[in-house]
């Protein structure tokens, strides 16, 4: 996948293929968990829950801005 929203796309139909339980975790940085878990909730996926990693200090100021962005994305395009 090239971006959040395709990476719950592909599992998605990885899980559907595979006769698995929607019920899913996301693994990712505390930053990204709401875009990733609206993603995951919008693609028809239940129960998502959230395993967080901390993100380093000198990081976290670049990375916070970047999703800001990603949210705007996903709220506007819905994507």
């Amino acid at each position: 996948s090239t971006n959040t929203y395709e990476n719950i796309l592909y599992s998605k139909e990885i899980i559907e293929e595979n006769n698995l339980n929607t019920e899913v975790v996301i693994a990712t940085q505390e930053f990204h968990q709401y875009r990733a878990q609206t993603f995951a909730k919008r693609a028809g996926l239940e129960g998502v829950g959230a395993c967080t990693c901390r993100t380093p200090a000198h990081l976290i100021g670049c990375y916070w801005v970047r999703e800001f962005a990603g949210v705007c994305k996903m709220l506007l395009l819905g994507r």
